[in-house]
């Protein structure tokens, strides 16, 4: 039902966040009390216009009832972009100015008819995000406003860095065209094909992009939208999604996710962009993935698999992104919500995480983590690292959802059986107080030097192809080096604690933040293919980047001897570096790292030297500490983050009569 509102009107202010008025500024009325079961909430109605005349609409009062029966609306999923209120809609007869972002003006002029009127929810409009208690109140119904609408519009902008060769129109054909193969030819296999068998059968079914247009569908996953953490909520719970793009194509979020999910396991994508999709999804779900589309029509279809606990979205999603740090887990609410995730929803109702943003960040992270630790396992400690950008307050033993960069968690992998470093131990933990937790752990070695830095990239980043590789060259050639160092140090001549040769434990700590099945398939990739060694690849960019330095200015490329030579090095060069998925391997955010008896492995990237690796009772892997405190009456310590130490990982130094209570703060 809806109800109109005519919205009252403030004074004239000259000038509101960098934006000069025109019109006096819209007042939101208040909404109405919560009746029972029902949802109140406000309605954009969007008025007709051409795309230069200004925004212009009005708000009505919508009341949707307990049983989830579809509305007539549609609700807007997009990516808010710059706070910046920098565009406006005039609202109402009086046309009172309400300030927008820019990214919301251009998704509302581009789905605004020309004739007649449109009923849109918008949460940036609809949501007075300036009062605390409204906005809670309606952020925990925010579900069901995406679960009534009849459908929900997901709206995506070209990326800033997609100038050339961005064509959504053609990506959603060839998406299209992978949906019917999926529903015709499910049992499709082009992988005995040769390479360029492959490209012919792709050519003939129409599904090889033209050469100015390769990555035309990896590019769709450069847009924000697939960035932000709301939106995961808001298509997991939706009847019907449509991607709309801003040049006017679109395509059905259904079958868009089902022709991506059989491209993608189909090796399909090669074609369209070689370097933009792996072959093998990594359980890890970076901003932007496409496996993050995947994840959010699997929970949308009710697949029963996505039942997980909160610890396990959390790092499904860990790097998604919003403007509230709560958000990250106030924008899972709605998901525990359905029907399929009920054990997510104990998570929220023993903790009392439901959103509040009356409650500030740490109380609200604190509450997670004490959440997860309920359940026997210390998982979430392989979550905190003390970054330099910490949110300020926060026990070590708190994750820092916020403060995600792309650090991969050891523990993440404990559901898959790779390690088991405390032997199927059950954690005791006790939670004396909001800062500090206690757990029984015994110290299995001192740390005693830092070897190689894992964050360190290649500085020659302009070269096709080469980044990745150029960074595993410098990596291997660095650790080779310090490797014979260690050995010459700790061992002499002799081999490693587990009579295993020191290349096998250079790759165990490197690919440590894989899955067992994915390291082994690299691994024998490795031993069956012509892999280039370091120094053959090291030569050829050597040589290429020789080649391509002695060309001065544009008439110097033109000339046909030297084109023809710089042509050649590069071929030479993607041939030398083309298995870039090996670098994919390589571990980031970490530190090689040697313990005091000799036991080599890789922990956060802020490890120092003295800190403790411990083994804890329900911990999977080894943890690293530091010592707070110098007082003998009190021993304090703060969570480094996780660590694999190289001959550990399945409990063969696990004592459970060694274990004793350790203070974290």
């Amino acid at each position: 039902m809806l109800r109109r509102l005519t919205g009252s009107v403030l004074r004239y202010d000259p000038e509101m966040h960098g934006h000069k008025l025109d019109r006096p500024a819209y007042c939101y009325q208040q909404i109405p009390t919560k009746n029972g079961d029902t949802l109140t909430t406000r309605m954009l109605t969007l008025h007709p216009g051409n795309r230069q005349d200004p925004l212009r609409g009005h708000l009505d009062i919508l009341t949707i009832g307990a049983g989830g029966s579809s509305v007539d609306y549609e609700a807007l999923s997009y990516h808010w972009g710059s706070p910046a209120l920098s565009a406006a809609i005039y609202m109402g007869d009086e046309e009172a100015e309400l300030l927008i972002t820019e990214s919301l003006k251009k998704a509302l002029v581009g789905l605004r008819s020309q004739t007649s009127t449109r009923k849109l929810w918008v949460d940036a409009v609809c949501i007075h995000q300036k009062d605390i208690d409204e906005r809670t109140n309606q952020v925990r119904q925010m579900h069901r406003v995406y679960q009534s609408a009849y459908n929900v519009i997901i709206w995506l902008c070209r990326p800033l860095d997609r100038s050339r060769g961005w064509d959504p129109a053609l990506a959603f054909r060839l998406i299209h065209r992978y949906h019917e193969l999926a529903i015709r030819q499910p049992d499709l296999d082009v992988q005995k094909l040769s390479w360029s068998g492959r490209i012919s059968w792709l050519r003939s079914h129409g599904l090889l992009p033209p050469i100015t247009h390769q990555g035309v569908v990896s590019d769709l996953f450069h847009c924000t939208w697939f960035e932000r953490a709301w939106v995961v909520q808001e298509i997991s719970c939706s009847r019907k999604a449509t991607i709309v793009c801003d040049d006017g194509s679109g395509i059905d979020y259904d079958q868009f996710a089902i022709g991506l999910k059989f491209a993608v396991e189909k090796q399909l994508l090669a074609a369209d962009s070689p370097s933009g999709f792996a072959t093998i999804d990594r359980g890890y779900r970076k901003p932007g993935n496409w496996s993050s589309a995947l994840q959010m029509y699997a929970i949308k279809s009710q697949d029963p698999s996505t039942s997980k606990g909160l610890l396990e979205y959390l790092q499904r999603f860990a790097g998604s992104q919003c403007s509230d740090p709560r958000d990250k887990l106030f924008s899972l609410y709605g998901i525990s919500e359905l029907p399929a995730q009920a054990e997510l929803k104990t998570y929220f109702e023993a903790s009392g995480l439901i959103p509040d943003y009356r409650k500030d960040v740490t109380e609200v992270y604190t509450a997670a983590a004490r959440a997860c630790l309920t359940t026997g396992s210390l998982d979430i400690l392989s979550q905190p690292c003390l970054r330099p950008n910490r949110h300020p307050g926060l026990p070590s033993w708190v994750a820092d959802w916020s403060a995600f960069k792309g650090s991969e968690s050891l523990g993440s992998l404990a559901a898959t059986g790779k390690y088991n470093a405390s032997k199927d131990s059950l954690a005791s933990v006790r939670l004396p107080s909001l800062e500090r937790c206690e757990i029984e752990a015994f110290t299995f070695g001192t740390i005693e030097d830092v070897v190689v830095d894992l964050r360190l990239r290649s500085i020659v980043v302009n070269l096709p192809y080469t980044s990745q590789p150029l960074h595993l060259t410098f990596v291997h050639g660095k650790w080779t080096s310090s490797l014979k160092d260690w050995k010459r140090k700790h061992f002499g001549d002799a081999g490693y604690h587990t009579g295993e040769g020191f290349q096998d434990v250079g790759w165990a700590c490197f690919s440590a933040t894989r899955l067992a099945y994915e390291s082994q398939w690299f691994r024998t990739r490795l031993q069956t293919r012509n892999y280039r060694t370091d120094d053959e690849v090291r030569d050829v960019i050597r040589r290429y980047i020789e080649v391509v330095s002695q060309a001065n200015g544009v008439a110097t490329y033109l000339k046909p001897r030297r084109l023809v030579k710089i042509l050649m090095m590069g071929i030479e060069l993607i041939r030398a570096v083309r298995d870039g998925p090996y670098d994919e391997q390589i571990a980031r955010e970490r530190n090689i790292l040697v313990t005091d008896k000799g036991y080599v492995g890789i922990g956060p990237f802020n490890t120092s030297k003295g800190d403790r690796v411990v083994l804890a009772k329900g911990s999977k892997v080894p943890l690293v500490l530091r010592r707070r405190t110098t007082e003998a009456a009190e021993e304090l310590y703060e969570l480094v983050g996780d660590a694999y130490v190289h001959g550990i990982m399945q409990g063969e130094a696990f004592d459970e009569t060694k274990c004793s209570p350790v203070a974290l703060a």
